[in-house]
C-alpha cells in the first residue's frame, strides 16, 4: 500500500525544484547573469528564495528517495529476496538515465548523483533505526563542515571581474552556446566529467546523509505522524538565524558569497525541509474534502516524479534554447519564475489527466522494465550462504 504523504512530498519537491532550476535550463554555464543595475524585483526574489525555496526542495526529494529505498528493502526482505540485487539494478539504470540526461538535455541533472549516493547507502538499509540516524547525522555534519570551509576560503579570493548581461564576454558566450547543439553537448559532457570529480566531496556526503535520514524517518513512522509542534518550532527558530545570515550575504555581495550562501541554504534547507514534510504529513491527516482534492493532485505529480522531472528538462530546453534564445538577454528573475509557475500548473493538470488513462508514468514504466530485464531473483538464503 502506497503512503500518500510520501507521494505528496515527492510531488511538491519535483514541481518546486523547477523554481530553482529554471534559470539554468537555458544556459547552464552562467545560470542567472546579473543585470546592471540589478532591479529591485531581483533582490526581492533572492530574499524569497532564501526564505522559502533554496535547498528545501532538494532536501524533500532526498528524504523521500531515501524513504523509497527503505520501503523497497522492507518489501523485498519480507519476500525473502536479495534486496541489494534489485535496488542496485534500479540504481544502475538510473545512472544511465542521469548520464544521458546530463549530456544530451540538461547538465544540472540530479539523477546521476542521486544514484551514486544511493548506491553508497544500500548496504546500510538493514541497520536498526538508531544506527541509521547516527550515520546520517555524521555524513551530513561532515559534508556541512567541509562545504562551509571551502565556501569561506573561496570568499577570501573572489573573482576580480563580475559578468554582466551587457558585457562583450557574455554576449560572445551567449552566441556560441545558442549557435550549436553539438557545442551544448560538448559542454554538458564536460559538466558531467566535473560532476564525477565532485562526487567524492562534501556534496555527496550531504546527499547520502539526507537519504539515509529519509530511511530512518520511514522506519520511525515520520511519514504517517510528522513532528511535534514543539520540534517544528525549534527547527524554524534555528533556521531563521541561518536564513538571516544568508540573506545578508546575498544583499552585500551575491557574487562573492555565492558558495557560502549555497551552503547556508543547504543547512537551512534540511531544517525547513523537515518542517515542510511534517506539515504535508499533517495535511494528509486532515479531514477536509477541498484540502484532500488538492493533495490528490500533488500526490499524482509525486507518482510521476521521474517523468515530470525529465519533461521539465526537455520542454524547458526546447522553449528557452530554441523558441526563445533571446529571452535571456533581458529577462529578470520574475520572468523566469512566471514561466516556471505556468509549467508547474501544466504538469499538475497533466498528471491528473494522465492517471485517468494510465496507472504508471512512461519513464517510470521504462525504468521498471529495464530493471526487471537485468534483475535476477536470488533467494535471500542463497546470498547469505555465498557470503558466509
Amino acid at each position: 500500500m502506497r503512503i500518500q504523504s510520501i507521494d505528496l512530498i515527492r510531488g511538491v519537491a519535483i514541481l518546486g525544484i523547477l523554481l530553482m532550476n529554471i534559470y539554468s535550463h537555458g544556459m547552464l554555464e552562467f545560470d542567472y547573469v546579473l543585470l546592471s543595475p540589478s532591479p529591485l524585483s531581483d533582490k526581492i526574489v533572492i530574499s524569497l528564495n532564501a526564505l522559502f525555496f533554496d535547498g528545501r526542495f532538494r532536501t524533500l526529494l532526498c528524504l523521500v528517495f531515501g524513504a523509497g529505498l527503505a520501503i523497497q528493502y522492507h518489501k523485498l526482505n519480507n519476500e525473502q529476496q536479495n534486496y541489494q540485487a534489485l535496488i542496485k539494478a534500479r540504481l544502475h539504470w538510473l545512472l544511465l538515465f542521469g548520464f544521458l540526461h546530463t549530456v544530451f538535455i540538461y547538465a544540472g541533472d540530479i539523477l546521476f548523483m542521486y544514484a551514486v549516493s544511493a548506491l553508497f547507502i544500500v548496504d546500510k538499509l538493514s541497520l536498526p533505526a538508531e544506527e541509521m540516524r547516527k550515520k546520517a547525522l555524521v555524513y551530513i555534519s561532515i559534508g556541512w563542515v567541509i562545504g562551509l570551509l571551502i565556501a569561506c576560503f573561496a570568499a577570501l579570493f573572489p573573482e576580480q571581474e563580475v559578468f554582466y548581461r551587457d558585457s562583450a564576454e557574455y554576449l560572445e558566450a551567449h552566441n556560441l552556446w545558442y549557435g550549436s547543439y553539438l557545442y551544448q553537448i560538448e559542454m554538458q559532457f564536460y559538466a558531467w566529467l566535473i560532476g564525477l570529480a565532485v562526487i567524492p566531496t562534501f556534496f555527496f556526503l550531504q546527499i547520502s546523509g539526507v537519504m539515509l535520514l529519509g530511511g530512518y524517518l520511514y522506519k520511525t513512522d515520520f511519514f504517517t505522524q510528522g513532528l511535534s509542534a514543539k520540534t517544528m518550532l525549534k527547527l524554524c527558530v534555528i533556521a531563521s538565524l541561518i536564513i538571516g545570515l544568508d540573506i545578508y550575504l546575498r544583499m552585500v555581495n551575491e557574487h562573492r558569497y555565492f558558495l557560502l550562501s549555497h551552503e547556508l541554504a543547504n543547512i537551512s534547507g534540511l531544517l525547513v525541509g523537515l518542517v515542510y514534510a511534517s506539515l504535508l504529513v499533517k495535511l494528509v491527516q486532515a479531514n477536509n474534502a477541498k484540502v484532500k482534492l488538492g493533495l490528490n493532485w500533488l500526490s499524482n505529480a509525486g507518482k510521476l516524479s521521474l517523468t515530470l522531472y525529465l519533461t521539465q528538462s526537455i520542454c524547458m530546453a526546447i522553449l528557452l534554447r530554441y523558441i526563445m534564445p533571446e529571452f535571456h538577454l533581458t529577462a529578470v528573475r520574475v520572468d523566469y519564475l512566471l514561466i516556471a509557475a505556468a509549467f508547474i500548473g501544466i504538469q499538475l493538470l497533466g498528471a491528473q489527466m494522465y492517471f485517468k488513462c494510465f496507472n504508471q508514468g512512461p519513464f517510470e514504466w521504462l525504468w521498471r522494465k529495464f530493471t526487471l530485464r537485468t534483475y535476477r531473483k536470488v533467494p535471500k538464503e542463497a546470498v547469505e550462504g555465498e557470503t558466509a
